[in-house]
């Protein structure tokens, strides 16, 4: 068996609710993370990227919503 396969068996998957969400649904780490990936690559493939390597499965539009929030704030500071 395979490391990735071990690892999917190990840490189950999280999905970000997709209805009602706000800057509190995510924790700041997975912000974090949205922006640092979306920032490099397409969301697409910021969504793959996040699902097999933390194993957090998020929504193009949240995606979206969330980077389109961090350069708010970028832009405020």
């Amino acid at each position: 068996m395979t490391v990735a396969a071990c690892w999917h068996l190990i840490v189950p998957a999280v999905t970000v609710p997709t209805q009602g969400l706000d800057d509190r649904s995510v924790s700041s780490g997975v912000q974090r993370m949205i922006g640092l990936v979306s920032a490099l690559k397409s969301f697409a493939e910021s969504q793959y990227l996040l699902r097999e390597l933390v194993r957090v499965s998020v929504g193009t539009s949240h995606m979206e919503r969330t980077v389109e929030t961090l350069g708010y704030r970028i832009a405020r500071d």
